[in-house]
Formats: C-alpha cells, structure tokens, sequence
C-alpha cells in the first residue's frame, strides 16, 4: 500500500473503519417486523454471489453484471442490517477469486459496498415510514433510491481512482464510467421484479428467476466475444498496413489511442467513441494500394507520388464501405485529410462539412506523424508537436478538436513515452541478433543455419 499516493491510502483507510463502524449500528437500526428466514437470507446470497461471479468484462477493461438487480432487490426485501451482511459477504467472496484484485483493492471494495447497501437501505426504510408500499409514490420512491445507490458505488469507485491516478473525477466519469447509467437503468426495474416474485412465490420463484439471467449473461458474452474478435482482426488488419511501411510501425495504434482520448474529452458516447476507434485504426488502409517505394522513400515525394499517396484515403474508403458496424464511417475514412480551412483533399471540404471523426483522427494522425521518424525527417519532440498541432487551429484543424487536444495532451505524451521504451527493446533484441549473426559468422556457421523465429524478430526489430 505504500506506492499508493497518501491522499487515496487516507480515503481507503477511512472507508474501511467507516464499514468496521456501521454494520454493528445497522443491527439495532431496525427491528424486523417478521423474523426473516435465514433460509432465504442464504439463498439471496448465493443468488447474489453467482451474479457476482460471472461478470461480463467489456472491451475497456470494465465489468458489468446482473448484480447490482439483486443488490436492489436485497435493499427493497430485507433490513438495513441483512441487506448489508448478504450482498457485502456475497460480494467480498467472489473478489476473492478475482485475478485482478489484491488485499488493498478488495478491502476498499468490500468496504463501499457496506457502506452503499447500509445508506440506501436505510434511506429506503425512512422514506417507507410515510410512504405507503403501493401506488406511483412507492414506485418513485424504489427508484430514487436504487438510483441513489448506484450513483454512489459510482462515486465512491471513481474517487479513490482518482486519487490513485491523480486524473480528474470527470475524466475517469466520462472515459470509464459513462456507459453504467444505461445499464443501471435496466437492471432498476429487474431488481423490483425480483423483490415482487419473491414476495408472490418465495425463494422458489427467485431460483427460477436466476435461469433466465444467467441465459442473458450468456447472451450478451456471446456478443462481446464476438465484437472482440471483430476488433482483434480490424487490429490485425491495420497492423499488417503499419508493416508495409517501417516508419509507421504502430502508427495506426497511437492515432486510435490519441482519437478516443480526443473523442472522450468531446463528450461523445461510447458507441460512436467505439467506432472512431475502428475507423482511426484502419484510416490508412487505402495504403494497401500505394508502392512501397513510394511510402518508404527517403526523400520528399514528387508531385506523381504525391497525388499516387493522395487516392489512399479514397481508396481506403471503399475498402470500409460494405462493413455494416462501421455505418457511414467509410466517409470519415475518405476525408481525414481535409482542412479546417477548405484546403484538404479529397474533396476540399471546409469547417464542419467534414465529418467529426474525420475532424478527430486528422488532429491524432499528424501528432503522430510529427512526433515520429519519416524517411525525409526526424521525429519533432512532443511539444514541437504539440506547438503545431495548436498553430494550425482555425486553418488545418478544428478548433474545438484542438481544444480538446490541448486538455488531453498529457496522456498522449505517456503513450509516446510507451513507443519510446518498446522502440528501444526492439532496437536492443535486434542488437542482440546482430551479435549473435556475428558470433555464427567468426566460428564458420552459417547464415542459413540461423532459426526462422530468429529471422524474423530481426526484421520486426528494424526500427529506426
């Protein structure tokens, strides 16, 4: 816990003690009206642990489950107390088998979770002592404070992220978080549904209400399964674009990265941030029908190879066309080298005539391209960049893109930094082959003798 910044080990600190404190006080909070069966107190736990278990993790890195349906569903049943101790035991046994968690993380956990589940079910059962349990005011009621419970394990989640990263609230909100609010708002009205067959047909009726859940989780993993493979092999492809060309080794990598931090930053939603994503990925495929000569070579290109590297975008642009994810993204793709000012190519289309990914990537794609090798210069430093990037806004760029540029600039900067180091590991792995192809060479072996594997991470290790 000491690489963690004092501020968030003070947050962690006073979040476990909070939780230590409050579940002692819950048990004398309220006196059950009936004795709750500890029977179904243990089903609602197991219930809660599978829902737990099998969360659905998402392209970003996020997991989302059916749980937080039978957190509200505890909270509405039972009281502050047993609401707190089946859903917080639930949910501190399933972070035990989570790889991705440690001692640190699943005691802050555990600890939100306490505290979430004892506030709002105690908000719960105040507001039910003049609220009658019937009618649209009890209804409201349920779903102000299921959405006062998600919110805050929303916020308790995304401050101490912030204090451990040091980015802003909004930032992580908008980057991480932002896609949660459509998903708590359909899991509001499942929760009740659980707490109402429950109240109809006991424990019976919530065990076979678990049958259709786990078939939608499997359903949706079907789905995101499949959306992963589509993006592995629109990686792969652009990849393979990258590799014609050594100077752009990663190129296609960086301008997605730098496009969704841009296209977060914008407030676009995750949808469409997923697709410019795609598109900044394969924005040079058209360079499958450029000659290698042409992008690999060391001077300035002649006005014949310029106007032959010009029909990429176009050409890129068909290419895309016929993939349905991508929607209308092919023009997107065909006009990422237009200007602000009207002087791109191309269509020459000016100010917001150019679609906003194209507005996007274009800003991504020339950071990258300034702050890399070429065959005719070196790489500008970032802030060289950077300086550009800012100069050329309200002629080449879009204001406000650039605007939201400037505000993201530091995290670019790191993702430079992270080409820099595996440039170096590259150039040291082929330092190391060179010395080995040496070695073969004075004892007589020969070239031929050399493995494939060898050969080929020796080319892949040609960075310059």
């Amino acid at each position: 816990m000491s690489e963690i910044p004092l501020k968030a080990r003070a947050y962690i600190i006073g979040m476990i003690i909070s939780a230590v404190g409050i579940v002692p006080l819950l048990y004398y909070y309220v006196e059950p009206a009936v004795n709750t069966s500890l029977v179904d107190l243990f089903v609602f736990f197991i219930a809660t642990l599978i829902a737990e278990l099998l969360p659905v993790k998402l392209p970003h890195g996020t997991k989302v489950s059916v749980g937080l349906a039978i957190w509200f569903a505890n909270i509405i049943l039972f009281t502050p107390f047993e609401a707190t101790v089946i859903t917080s035991a639930a949910f501190g046994v399933a972070m035990i088998f989570d790889e991705d968690q440690n001692i640190v993380k699943t005691s802050f956990n555990i600890a939100q979770t306490v505290i979430t589940i004892a506030v709002s079910s105690i908000l719960l059962h105040q507001i039910l002592m003049i609220v009658p349990e019937r009618g649209a005011a009890y209804i409201l009621s349920l779903i102000a404070v299921m959405l006062f419970c998600s919110i805050l394990n929303l916020f308790f989640v995304i401050i101490v992220v912030s204090l451990v990263t040091n980015v802003t609230f909004m930032r992580i909100w908008k980057t991480n978080h932002r896609w949660e609010i459509s998903n708590i708002v359909a899991l509001i009205p499942l929760g009740f549904l659980i707490s109402m067959v429950y109240k109809v047909t006991g424990v019976t009726g919530v065990l076979l209400f678990l049958v259709p859940l786990l078939i939608a989780r499997r359903s949706f993993q079907l789905y995101i399964d499949m959306r992963r493979a589509y993006m592995e092999t629109v990686e792969s492809l652009a990849n393979t674009i990258d590799a014609k060309d050594r100077y752009t080794r990663g190129h296609s990598d960086r301008v997605a990265r730098y496009s969704i931090a841009l296209a977060g930053q914008l407030g676009l939603p995750d949808d469409r941030i997923e697709i410019i994503k795609s598109l900044a990925l394969l924005h040079d495929t058209g360079k499958v029908g450029v000659n290698e000569s042409i992008l690999n070579k060391p001077g300035r290109l002649d006005d014949d190879e310029f106007a032959m590297m010009k029909k990429h975008s176009e050409v890129g642009a068909q290419i895309v066309k016929g993939i349905t994810f991508l929607k209308d993204g092919h023009e997107t793709i065909k006009h990422h080298h237009e200007r602000w000012d009207g002087r791109g190519y191309p269509s020459g289309l000016v100010g917001k005539e150019t679609p906003l990914g194209a507005r996007i990537i274009a800003v991504a794609d020339a950071f990258d391209a300034m702050s890399s090798d070429r065959p005719y210069r070196n790489a500008m430093t970032p802030q060289q960049a950077y300086d550009e990037i800012v100069s050329g806004s309200g002629s080449q760029f879009d204001p406000q893109v650039v605007e939201a540029f400037r505000t993201v600039y530091p995290d670019l900067v790191e993702v430079i930094q992270e080409k820099t180091r595996q440039d170096t590991s590259l150039l040291a792995e082929q330092d190391e082959i060179a010395e080995e192809i040496n070695d073969m060479d004075e004892s007589g072996e020969s070239k031929e003798d050399i493995k494939d594997d060898d050969m080929v991470e020796g080319d892949v290790g040609n960075v310059y």
